[in-house]
């Protein structure tokens, strides 16, 4: 049940990343590692910034005490975390590293939130 609620995330997360950010900026690879590198991880997406930089995006189905999800921007040196829901300890995480987030979880606003983040980020996108 859990992997069918990640898939709709990203499914849904997908869907507002496209309608929002031009395909110039979206990297269709987005589940290739580079197997040059000997220790990079999958991601969820890369978008690029104005600069062509990738800034990887993590999508996460964050279960009440799974704090621990939310350590993957150290693992994948993530950028931008998008996820269900987030508790204040997440939250006081990714601010204290300066990592944009949108929580999703009765978030009536999480498409502006989500260009508040590409803004943050300096990616294009649609205003």
């Amino acid at each position: 049940m859990e992997f069918y609620w990640e898939k709709s995330l990203k499914t849904i997360s997908y869907k507002v990343m496209y309608i929002n950010v031009p395909r110039d900026y979206i990297d269709s690879s987005i589940f290739v590692t580079n197997m040059e590198l000997n220790y990079d991880r999958e991601v969820d997406y890369k978008l690029y910034d104005k600069n062509m930089n990738y800034i990887r995006v993590e999508v996460k189905l964050m279960g009440k005490g799974n704090p621990e999800s939310a350590d993957v921007i150290y693992a994948r040196d993530t950028k931008l975390f998008i996820a269900d829901t987030l508790s204040q300890q997440n939250k006081n995480q990714f601010d204290s590293n300066n990592i944009p987030y949108i929580e999703m979880k009765n978030n009536p606003n999480v498409v502006l939130s989500f260009k508040k983040a590409l803004h943050r980020l300096n990616i294009p996108y649609t205003k």
